[in-house]
């Protein structure tokens, strides 16, 4: 059974689900937690016991910085595991799902989300907001992105190699939006010219006129010079 992260006061399960409870209480037919802990239920003895955490989860707002491993992909949007740091040892209260829109990952123009990432790495990431209890995360700063990739092939953790990602394994080479690094855009770059660049410029472009250093006398105040 996966352990579940429980918090002071909460429930943990009702007399008929379990026997006792050890690092909880029992009120009016219910077992709640005495702390923050990983919550172990025994099947066979029907026994739960709660283990200490030593590390506090964390209370996430916008701006703050997350780990998080992709679940799944679509077209606009990658799914997330997430929590507080990079050792899975402090999940997050508000929720442990996230989301990550494709447009919220670089600055640059994304055309697929899998030239920055795919399912399986773990990324760190911002919360940019949390909406009806769901992180909204954003990686277009520098110091976020992949902290972590594995191959697409085999599986094996990606190496840096240069600009690229290599697989030590198969040889494979993917894109990754790693930490510090910047996407390759993948839009043609053009002048503001039709692609012609800037015009040079020219000193004729710009009627020269004379300074106008004030009215000379009382009459002339409100002419302008011609």
């Amino acid at each position: 059974m996966e352990k579940k992260f429980v918090l002071p006061g909460e429930l943990v399960a009702t007399e008929e689900e379990i026997m006792g409870i050890d690092g909880g209480y029992e009120k009016d037919g219910n077992f709640y937690s005495l702390y923050a802990g990983w919550l172990n239920i025994n099947p066979e003895t029907r026994f739960a016991k709660i283990e200490i955490a030593t590390k506090f989860p964390v209370n996430v707002r916008p701006h703050t910085a997350v780990y998080g491993q992709i679940k799944s992909l679509t077209p606009q949007v990658a799914i997330l595991d997430v929590w507080g740091d990079r050792n899975k040892t402090r999940p997050v209260i508000q929720s442990s799902t996230a989301i990550l829109p494709i447009a919220s990952i670089t600055t640059d123009y994304l055309k697929n989300l899998r030239d920055a990432y795919r399912v399986g790495d773990i990324i760190k990431a911002e919360v940019e907001a949390i909406e009806y209890g769901t992180l909204k995360l954003t990686t277009k700063r520098s110091y976020l992105g992949v902290v972590k990739a594995y191959c697409s092939n085999c599986r094996t953790p990606l190496q840096r190699d240069g600009a690229r990602n290599k697989c030590p394994s198969c040889g494979h080479v993917e894109e990754r939006k790693r930490v510090g690094d910047r996407m390759p855009s993948s839009r043609p770059s053009f002048g503001s010219f039709g692609g012609r660049g800037r015009p040079p410029f020219r000193q004729n472009n710009f009627k020269q006129r004379r300074p106008f250093n004030g009215p000379r006398d009382q009459n002339q105040r409100g002419r302008s010079w011609k």
